[in-house]
């Protein structure tokens, strides 16, 4: 109880002031101007995750409430970047604030109308991919972990940590999109901001350290080689609700 109040709480403080920030980005066109970065929504045409996953060269990190329809419109693009020897993370967030943030986008239904679903669907398929690269005699570079708290945005990041050169004379590889969590606003709607190395280095550095704190958070679960354990229990707790 107390962590759900506290997630209804503060989860409206830090996306409206995300909200705000951007917002005041726009109005003065520092964005607009200054880092030649560009907004999308997921629905634009514009928009292709596809095209982002395979400008890597050395590693993926997608950090996401559940990420579904990422991986199910991506699973060959991703087995495929596995299969080049790139390193795919993953972090998505555990049960305990699951609901909150999808009740949060979508239009505050009760809890006890919603499930694991989404996130199931999201473990099988890292779990499929993992199996079917392994069933092909591969090192299978996938590292999955669960945040124990909320998010205010998702993060997708292109070879991240890498040195200006590179590793093989690739200046400046390093890509990032970022994707803000809206109130009662579905994912499909909610603005998507792209920032390259290359044009936008300091902010690309700023969300780059963050994810990398959310990724190496300590209270972080390992579940890597427990996928099938952890989708057992979130299966069992659907069971319960």
């Amino acid at each position: 109880m107390f962590l759900n109040a506290l997630y209804s709480n503060i989860i409206p403080a830090l996306i409206g002031t995300v909200g705000v920030i951007i917002t005041a980005f726009l109005s003065v066109g520092v964005v607009r101007d200054s880092l030649n970065s560009r907004f999308y929504v997921y629905a634009d045409s514009g928009h292709n995750a596809k095209s982002l996953f395979n400008k890597a060269k050395y590693n993926i990190y997608i950090v996401a409430n559940c990420a579904n329809f990422l991986f199910e419109k991506n699973k060959t693009t991703i087995e495929d970047c596995l299969r080049n020897g790139i390193t795919v993370n993953v972090l998505l967030i555990n049960e305990e604030p699951f609901f909150t943030m999808d009740n949060y986008i979508k239009k505050g239904l009760d809890n006890k109308y919603h499930d694991f679903s989404a996130l199931i669907d999201s473990l099988n398929i890292l779990k499929s991919i993992k199996s079917k690269l392994k069933y092909e005699g591969l090192s299978v570079k996938l590292n999955v972990r669960l945040f124990s708290s909320i998010l205010t945005a998702s993060y997708i990041g292109i070879d991240l940590n890498i040195d200006d050169e590179g590793q093989k004379g690739h200046l400046c590889s390093s890509l990032m999109q970022v994707m803000i969590y809206q109130y009662q606003t579905e994912t499909k709607n909610s603005p998507i901001l792209f920032l390259s190395k290359k044009k936008n280095r300091t902010w690309l550095e700023k969300y780059e350290e963050t994810t990398r704190k959310l990724w190496d958070d300590p209270n972080n679960q390992i579940i890597t080689n427990s996928l099938g354990e952890y989708i057992n229990k979130l299966e069992s707790m659907n069971k319960l609700a």
